[in-house]
C-alpha cells in the first residue's frame, strides 16, 4: 500500500495488488519528485503451507508530477527472482538515489540456494521499470550466517555517489552489527558490535561525509538504543 496526505487528507492505494506475503519495503524520492519503492513478493500460501512460485524482489515507480494516488500511475517490475528457500532469510531491502539519479538497492538472499545468507547490491540508472536494467549486482558480504539476518538493512550515498551500508549478521548465538562501503572502489566491511541481539540498524551521512548509525542492542537485561559514528 501507498499512503500520502499531499491533498490535505490521507489517501491510500494498492501499488501492487498481485502479491503474497510482502517483506520489508523501502521508499525514496528523486530530485524530480518521482517515488521509488522496493518490496518482496513472497508467494507462500498459508492455507496450503507451500510456496506457489519463486519469491521475488520487486520495484515500483511513480513519476514526478503524476498523481501517485492513482494505481495506473504506478509501474512495477521484478528486480530479481530469489534463491533462498526459506522466507526468514529474505524480506530485507533498502533503496536510495544518489546525486546522479542512479538508484541503489541492497537486499538479502543466498547464492543458488546455498547457505549462508548474503548481502547484495544492485543499481539502475535508466529505464528502471525494465527488469533487464537491474542485471548487474555486487556482493557486499558473503556470510550473514545461516540463521537469517534481522531487520533491517540501511544504505546512504555520499557526495562521490559511493554507498555506505549498515546491516546485521546472525550466527545463531550472537548477532554482529557491520558497516560496509565501496568508497575505496571495492567493498570492505568492519564490525561495530557483537552481542546476543543487535538489531534494526539505521544509517545516515552528514555534510562532512561522516557516518551515523543507530541500532538496538541487548544488554543482558533489556534492550538499549545505541548510537555509533566515525
Amino acid at each position: 500500500m501507498y499512503a500520502t496526505n499531499r491533498s490535505g487528507t490521507w489517501q491510500q492505494i494498492a501499488v501492487d495488488s498481485n502479491v503474497g506475503y510482502v517483506g520489508e519495503n523501502s521508499i525514496t524520492r528523486d530530485s524530480s519528485g518521482g517515488l521509488h519503492i522496493t518490496y518482496f513478493d513472497n508467494s507462500y500460501n498459508r492455507d496450503l503451507g507451500t510456496d506457489l512460485s519463486p519469491d521475488t524482489l520487486k520495484y515500483a515507480f511513480c513519476a514526478g508530477g503524476s498523481d501517485c494516488t492513482q494505481p495506473n500511475n504506478w509501474d512495477t517490475t521484478v528486480i530479481r527472482t530469489l534463491n533462498a528457500s526459506y522466507a526468514g532469510y529474505k524480506g530485507l531491502s533498502d533503496i536510495g538515489v544518489d546525486s546522479s539519479g542512479t538508484l541503489h538497492v541492497i537486499y538479502t538472499d543466498t547464492d543458488n540456494t546455498v547457505q549462508p545468507v548474503r548481502l547484495w547490491k544492485t543499481q539502475c540508472s535508466g529505464n528502471c521499470t525494465s527488469s533487464s536494467s537491474w542485471s548487474v549486482r555486487d556482493q557486499i558480504d558473503a556470510n550473514l550466517g545461516s540463521s537469517g539476518p534481522y531487520p533491517r538493512i540501511s544504505l546512504a550515498s555520499d557526495r562521490q555517489n559511493k554507498i555506505h551500508v549498515a546491516y546485521v549478521a546472525n550466527s545463531g548465538s550472537t548477532m554482529t552489527l557491520r558497516y560496509a562501503t565501496n568508497a575505496s572502489g571495492n567493498w570492505s566491511s568492519e564490525t561495530l558490535e557483537t552481542n546476543r541481539a543487535t538489531t534494526f540498524p539505521a544509517l545516515v551521512l552528514d555534510s562532512n561525509q561522516k557516518v551515523h548509525v543507530t541500532y538496538n542492542s541487548y544488554s543482558g537485561v533489556g534492550y538499549q538504543l545505541k548510537y555509533a559514528t566515525n
